[in-house]
């Protein structure tokens, strides 16, 4: 498998889900809760990697 491995994420969290980043749409391994505990529009950290905005089922990276 050819990807950047950020934080370990157990199986029975684990949801796949994109991210638009500067260059396009990525394919991403995230917790669950980072769609439970988020409403569409909300912007929250991401601890290892950065800021996100919650657009629907996917996520728009902001920054660092």
């Amino acid at each position: 498998m050819n990807a950047k491995i950020v934080q370990w994420v157990p199986e029975e969290y684990k949801i796949n889900i994109k991210i638009w980043e500067k260059d396009g749409m990525i394919d991403a391994i995230a917790e669950k809760y980072v769609l439970e505990l988020t409403k569409d529009g909300e912007v929250f950290h991401g601890i290892r990697y950065g800021f996100f905005k919650r657009e629907k089922d996917y996520l728009i990276y902001m920054h660092k």
